[in-house]
This record gives structure tokens, sequence and C-alpha cells, in this order.
């Protein structure tokens, strides 16, 4: 398998990813409610050895997600990539393109357990994998265990147990959330949360590689439906209530093996948290990233080579001897 050149990383994605897309990629719908349209980016192996649904993270879209997909999609899966309502080209809840708004976070759970549903019926037979990050790793978590026997086993990367909320105590941002949804102001920007500004900055952001940064965010700067950018209180009030479910309850309910990888570095997720959830599980394990921020799966190169390997192998383990030959990074 070949992992893109950080030196000619836009080059190579132009070469190498994009006729993979054109070739093998579709753009579809999926309507679970009338008139609310949830979009997702696929791709497709003729002989695949499974689906892996990919849920992604807050503020953004099944475009940052095409090089992991391209991986997947040498390592002989077909990929679906669904875009959360309020996220890429996916259905919204307000007239504002920027701001992440949600009514609940069942919603979330209900979409993506939708298209999984659809990707099963279009897949007959191939076993389904589920690769959580960050805000999706939260949504993923709870979409296993609300859908016993449907996937094989899942990866939880960096997930959103109980997100970081600043300078402000959880309790007290929750708090907030709750009084301002109370007083009719649920759709509000939630304090120190804006619309798109494009001063993003690559030594702020939760990636370790410039060039998979830059490659990105020109296509955020450039594409209004890649601007999301603000949370909503009800949001906000909505990630701490996911929180409550995935420790509280859906944890029980979790029965595949799934696999937590951790970055060191991380400053958007609290790790403790996903460590109380990984001690629960009865088939949980943690692997921590060194030296990885937030993003693990756009690190640099010697941090996204050994994680990849780690990733395929919990996937395809059943098929170790053939990963060796097949499914290694070089």
């Amino acid at each position: 398998m070949k992992l893109l050149n950080e030196k000619n990383f836009s080059e190579e994605m132009r070469e190498y990813v994009a006729p993979c897309f054109e070739a093998w990629g579709r753009e579809n719908y999926y309507t679970r409610e009338k008139g609310r349209e949830i979009f997702c980016l696929s791709l497709h192996q003729k002989e695949a050895k499974g689906v892996i649904l990919i849920s992604h993270g807050f503020c953004e879209s099944a475009e940052k997600y095409r090089e992991l997909a391209w991986y997947f999609y040498q390592a002989g899966f077909s990929v679906y990539i669904p875009e959360h309502c309020g996220h890429g080209r996916s259905y919204r809840l307000t007239k504002d393109p920027c701001k992440v708004h949600i009514d609940s976070f069942w919603r979330y759970v209900k979409d993506l357990s939708f298209v999984a549903s659809r990707a099963a019926e279009e897949n007959p037979g191939l076993p389904m994998f589920l690769y959580g990050h960050s805000m999706g790793g939260a949504i993923a978590a709870v979409t296993l265990a609300e859908n016993p026997g449907k996937f094989q086993k899942g990866i939880l990367n960096a997930p959103m147990i109980l997100h970081r909320t600043g300078k402000i105590p959880p309790v007290i941002a929750y708090g907030a959330s709750f009084l301002m949804c109370s007083l009719g102001k649920g759709e509000d920007y939630a304090l120190g949360q804006h619309g798109f500004r494009d001063d993003e900055s690559f030594e702020d952001s939760s990636s370790l590689s410039r060039a998979r940064f830059d490659y990105y965010y020109g296509k955020r700067r450039s594409i209004s439906e890649f601007q999301n950018n603000g949370a909503s209180y009800q949001w906000g009030l909505e990630a701490y209530r996911m929180a409550r479910e995935i420790l509280g309850r859906s944890w029980k309910k979790i029965a595949v093996p799934v696999t937590l990888f951790q970055a060191e570095r991380d400053t958007l997720v609290y790790n403790k948290a996903q460590d109380k959830l990984i001690r629960r599980l009865s088939k949980g394990k943690l692997i921590r990233v060194p030296g990885a921020k937030h993003e693990i799966y756009r690190c640099g190169n010697d941090i996204l080579r050994p994680y990849l390997n780690k990733v395929l192998g919990f996937y395809l383990e059943d098929e170790r001897e053939r990963i060796k030959e097949t499914c290694t990074i070089k």
C-alpha cells in the first residue's frame, strides 16, 4: 500500500486519490425524513472484504476523509462517509450555514444508523465496520450500542466522550447552555462561538501535517458548504447529554470489539473520559498515540504510518497473513 508523500501531497492527491474516486466513487443523498437529505460520499471495491462507515467530527465533512478512505480502499474495503446534520452538503436545522445546530444528539445516531442500513442493503453479505472521529466517535459509540449485530468492530479515534470548554469548567458551560436553551436561545451561537472568519492557522490546528492542513483548508476557504465553524447552545447541551448517555448506559450495550485511539497532545477532548469508557467495555482496547494531536488521521507520516497499520490490523486481524503481504503501509 502506498502512503501519500507530504512533500508532494496535493500533486499525489490529484494523481492517485482523485482518479480512484472518479472511477469508483459515488455521491448520493439518503432521505430518512421527508425534505431532509443526508449527503454521502462513498468508494466501492469490486470484491470488497467489508464496508467501513466513517463518522466524521465537529465542523468536518466527507471531503476531509478522502485520503483515509483511499487507504481503506487499497486495503480492500468499500467506504461510506455520510455528512452529519448541519455539516457539508447535508440538511441543516438553521439558516446559518456556518453554525452547527442540533435539536437532539439522537438525530445524529438515527441518521448514521439509517445510512448504515442502506450501506448494508447495497453490500449484502459483507461485514460492516465503524470508524468514528471526535464528535463522530461519540456518535459511533452510541450507534454501536443501538445497533447490535450490525457492525463487526468499531474504532473510536480521539472520541468526544467529553469535550473541553476552554477556561470554563464543563459543568458551568453545560449549565449555561441549559439556561440559554430554556430561555429560547438554543439556536444562538454559544459564548465564544462564531461563523467562519478565514483566520485558522496550522500552528493552532489539531493537525501535525502542514501539507494535509493546507490542502483541506484551501477547500474550506473556497467552498461555503465546508465552512462550518461554531456551535449553538443547543449543540453544547446535546453534547453533554450524549456524554451522559455513553458513560451511563450505552457502554453496557456495546458487545463488539472496540479499539480507542487516544492522542497524547489532545486539547479538544478529555482523555480521562476516554479512559473511563474503555475500562468499562468488555472488548475494549486503548492505544495511546505518542506525540499526536487530536486529528491522528492527519498527523505527519511518521505517526500516520504506524497508526494506519494498527487500524487496518484491527479491522483485518482475522487475516493477519494477508495483511503482512498486502496491507502494510510502506
